[in-house]
């Protein structure tokens, strides 16, 4: 979860994600029992366009150049 926090930061900074937020499972052990997980639901806030759309090339872009798994399907 570290090295994946990380890159969400770095892509924060490089203005690829506007804002992150961390949800299901992995969020909720901070409020109840703990339970094993090894999901990691990720909420992100895309920077908009010039013309208003969203699009995710930017993001695969960039993951693609730091040589993630990412292939879009």
């Amino acid at each position: 979860m570290r090295r994946t926090l990380r890159v969400l930061n770095e892509l924060e900074s490089a203005g690829v994600l506007s804002r992150y937020a961390i949800g299901g499972a992995m969020a909720a052990t901070f409020d109840v029992e703990p339970c094993l997980t090894f999901d990691l639901d990720v909420f992100v806030a895309l920077p908009a366009s010039a013309d208003g759309l969203l699009s995710l090339t930017p993001l695969y872009d960039v993951l693609r150049a730091r040589g993630n798994w990412l292939t879009p399907r």
